[in-house]
C-alpha cells in the first residue's frame, strides 16, 4: 500500500508567527502616529479576514505608506525571531512521518529567509519536500500546484489558500492560524484545534 502524502502549511499551522506580525504593526502605527489596537484584538480581527490597513482610520495615502512599510519588513530576520513553534509540532511531525510521506510549504517572498527559519527551528529532516511558493510570482498556492502530480493527498492547513490546492482530497484546517472556525467550516468538517491535536490524519 503507497503511503499517504501530506503537504502541511508552514505560517499559522506549524509556525506561530502572530507576534511578528503584531510587533510589525505596532512599530509602523507609531511611526505613521496611528492609534493601534492591542494585540488580542488583533489576533481576533487578523482571523476574521480583516486586512492590516483596514485595522486602523487614515487617509489613503498613509495606507499606502503603512502597506509599504509592512511588505519590506515582514520576513526581516530581526521580525522573524519572533516565531516559533507551536507547542507539540516536532511530536506530531515525527508520528506522521513514520507512516507517511511528507511535504512543508509556505506562501511568501523571502525564500533565503524561510529556508534560515526552517533550518533554525530543526525540522527539515520530516519533509521530503519543502516547497517555497513565492507570493510574487504566485496568485495562489493552488497555481502553484496545479500541475504538480500527488498520490492519496492530504493537505493540512488554517487558511483557504491552502484548503483550495485541490479539490477531491482530504483538507484537515487548524484554528491556531489565520481564519475562525466561522470560514473554515465552508472549506472543511475536519477542523482541529492546532496542530498536535490532530487524529486520524
Amino acid at each position: 500500500m503507497k503511503k499517504k502524502e501530506i503537504l502541511i502549511d508552514f505560517d499559522g499551522t506549524i509556525n506561530d508567527c502572530f507576534k511578528r506580525y503584531y510587533f510589525l504593526h505596532i512599530k509602523i502605527c507609531k511611526m505613521l502616529k496611528l492609534n493601534s489596537i492591542n494585540y488580542k484584538k488583533f489576533i481576533k480581527l487578523k482571523k476574521n479576514k480583516i486586512k492590516n490597513i483596514d485595522l486602523f482610520e487614515a487617509p489613503l495615502n498613509i495606507k499606502k505608506k503603512y502597506l509599504k512599510i509592512w511588505i519590506k519588513n515582514i520576513e526581516k530576520n530581526n521580525f522573524l525571531k519572533k516565531d516559533k513553534i507551536f507547542i507539540g509540532v516536532k511530536k506530531k511531525l515525527n508520528q506522521l512521518s513514520k507512516k507517511n510521506i511528507l511535504y512543508l510549504n509556505s506562501y511568501r517572498c523571502n525564500k533565503k529567509n524561510f529556508y534560515n527559519q526552517i533550518h533554525k527551528f530543526k525540522i527539515e529532516k520530516y519533509f521530503s519536500k519543502i516547497f517555497f511558493i513565492s507570493n510574487r510570482r504566485y496568485s495562489s498556492k493552488k497555481e502553484f500546484f496545479k500541475d504538480y502530480k500527488f498520490q492519496n493527498l492530504t493537505i493540512i492547513g488554517d487558511t483557504e489558500n491552502d484548503m483550495n490546492i485541490r479539490n477531491n482530497v482530504k483538507k484537515i484546517a487548524v484554528l491556531s492560524g489565520f481564519r475562525s472556525y466561522y470560514f473554515l467550516k465552508k472549506e472543511t468538517k475536519n477542523i482541529y484545534l492546532n496542530f498536535k491535536s490532530l487524529k486520524n490524519v
